[in-house]
């Protein structure tokens, strides 16, 4: 299984559903399953972090450095501009829209329970046999019926 590495607080953005586009320098044609793993290091952008437009989407949401925390499905890509129709204006204060870049559109937010530590990597990485057990492990868990 793929996965992708971000900076917080881009990653809990996506599997909270706030953020559905992920823009990047580069295009992919990956449709599917994408783990989202949080970077080790937080990315300082200046007052970003603390602009109401990021505080209300977080809401009391906590951080796990290192760690897988949900999936997406990558459903599309397509460049910055003009923007893909309908991106709001939250999308555009949390993505970097310049032109020259790629909008991946993404679907079907799910935040783990339970995050899981591991090692990321630059650009789409394979996830290690392991990590991807245990994600599928509590994908199933979740989505088991409650009696």
């Amino acid at each position: 299984m793929k996965a992708l590495t971000l900076y917080d607080p881009w990653a809990t953005l996506v599997v909270l559903g706030e953020k559905q586009f992920e823009t990047r320098s580069w295009s992919t044609s990956y449709r599917g399953l994408l783990a989202i793993h949080t970077s080790k290091n937080m990315k300082e952008s200046g007052i970003a972090y603390s602009s109401l437009t990021f505080r209300e989407a977080l809401g009391d949401a906590m951080f796990h450095p290192g760690c897988i925390i949900g999936t997406v499905e990558v459903v599309g890509c397509w460049p910055t501009w003009p923007y893909p129709s309908p991106v709001s204006r939250k999308e555009v204060t949390f993505g970097d829209w310049r032109i020259g870049r790629f909008a991946w559109k993404l679907a079907n937010p799910r935040r783990l329970a339970a995050p899981i530590s591991c090692t990321g990597h630059l650009g789409l990485w394979t996830m290690p046999p392991e990590i991807a057990e245990e994600l599928a492990r509590q994908r199933l868990e979740r989505d088991a019926p409650r009696f």
